[in-house]
């Protein structure tokens, strides 16, 4: 069997959150990343997922870097 055929059997291509879940939570777990974005997913015990976040700062975004530098920038250039 050809490499890629086995490791289309064995890997999943997802984001950063699913990951963090499926690896360090047994039964059920939640994984919240805020950088440059934010993104959170939640993993019932019962194996049901929610997710939220994860748009961009155009979709809304607002926990993520770029909105709270802009208002850290509005509120110090107001200062002066």
């Amino acid at each position: 069997m050809a490499l890629e055929a086995v490791m289309r059997e064995r890997y999943v291509i997802a984001n950063d959150t699913v990951g963090t879940v499926v690896n360090g939570c047994n039964n059920g777990g939640m994984c919240v990343i805020c950088g440059t974005g934010t993104n959170c997913f939640l993993v019932n015990p019962d194996g049901q997922g929610y997710k939220c976040g994860g748009w961009g700062h155009i979709l809304g975004d607002e926990g993520s870097g770029k909105p709270i530098d802009g208002s850290s920038s509005t509120c110090l250039t107001s200062l002066t």
